[in-house]
């Protein structure tokens, strides 16, 4: 039944992304699959203090390459994270070296940490424009 929802979801957004809350998934075309390429898959939703920089990785699945390039683009994968105080230089680079292509954190926390926009989102914004600037 999940499967048909989530399909069915794709196919009627097809403009825009249906993000899918996978955790430490490691099944990789059950979980995204080629045919809807708007599915997102989040792979890291944690606060800022279980280090996203040491211990986040794409799943194994998620850099599988064949002669055309990557089998999932950079923006089928998504980070969140709480709890942040402030924003460094090199987190937003760091996330996108990860190969993630879309990224939210927050200085909020508590059961719903989702529910504002963080202290530092303009620079925030600077910093995802910045590095989007220099991937082109």
């Amino acid at each position: 039944m999940a499967r048909k929802v989530r399909h069915y979801a794709a196919k009627k957004l097809s403009d825009g992304p249906v993000f899918l809350n996978v955790g430490r998934a490691t099944g990789g075309a059950a979980i995204l699959t080629r045919v809807l390429s708007n599915e997102v898959a989040l792979l890291w939703e944690a606060p800022d203090k279980d280090n996203l920089k040491d211990k986040f990785a794409l799943p194994m699945w998620a850099d599988q390459k064949t002669k055309a390039g990557y089998v999932f683009a950079r923006r089928q994968f998504a980070v969140l994270v709480h709890s942040k105080p402030k924003l460094d230089a090199e987190f937003v680079p760091l996330v996108a070296g990860k190969r993630v292509g879309w990224l939210y954190a927050t200085d909020a926390s508590g059961a719903n940490p989702w529910n504002k926009l963080p202290t530092y989102w303009d620079e925030l914004v600077k910093a995802v424009k910045a590095q989007n600037a220099a991937k082109k």
